[in-house]
């Protein structure tokens, strides 16, 4: 066994001395020629855009800021500086939503907003399969002071299989990937005009 491995270790040098002999010989020729063969210089071009490319991509990816490093995120993490509203507004203790709803979102400019989406979800046991529905979105907004305001109307209650959750996010120009998500939670779909609102 042992004189089986020192065999093999025998060869892996034999090979790696021939190559590195060979790579050495090939070198000497080229600066001797004061050039390299064109098919080289070809593969080493392009290996140097490869390079470019990568450090490109690192350095976009690098700049993305994190948004908790944002001040508003740091004085208030749960929503970061962003501020909803409802009309009429949303009944907290009984987790009712009236629709149609005017949604005011207020998001703070240095978040760099993008788009604000109104999203329901089932919730419970035996929904993972179950889509999410939006409900309302927007990309365009108003500048009011320090604040982009997104206007949306939620027209109507959403199907009854996709009921049961209710999420705002706020798409950033920078961190694309991940929205924040300053409102959410459980709640009730009712439309105005129906014979409980009366």
């Amino acid at each position: 066994m042992a004189s089986g491995v020192n065999r093999a270790r025998s060869a892996i040098h034999r090979l790696f001395t021939k190559w590195k002999s060979g790579n050495e010989s090939c070198c000497t020729k080229w600066h001797r020629q004061g050039r390299m063969p064109s098919k080289v210089q070809g593969v080493m071009r392009k290996a140097g855009w490869l390079m470019l490319l990568f450090s490109t991509a690192l350095t976009a990816a690098a700049q993305q800021k994190n948004p908790m490093d944002n001040k508003a995120c740091k004085q208030d993490p749960w929503r970061c500086g962003v501020v909803v509203t409802f009309d009429p507004p949303f009944d907290g203790a009984a987790g009712v939503l009236l629709v149609p709803n005017k949604v005011t979102v207020d998001v703070p400019l240095e978040l760099q907003p993008t788009e604000v989406r109104v999203t329901t979800y089932p919730l419970g046991t035996g929904v993972a399969d179950q889509p999410s529905e939006g409900l309302a979105e927007t990309s365009r907004f108003q500048k009011t002071g320090n604040y982009a305001r997104f206007r949306v109307v939620v027209e109507k209650c959403p199907r009854e299989e996709t009921a049961g959750g209710l999420e705002i996010s706020v798409w950033r120009k920078t961190f694309k990937q991940y929205p924040l998500r300053p409102w959410g939670g459980a709640y009730e779909c009712r439309q105005v005009g129906d014979k409980d609102d009366r």
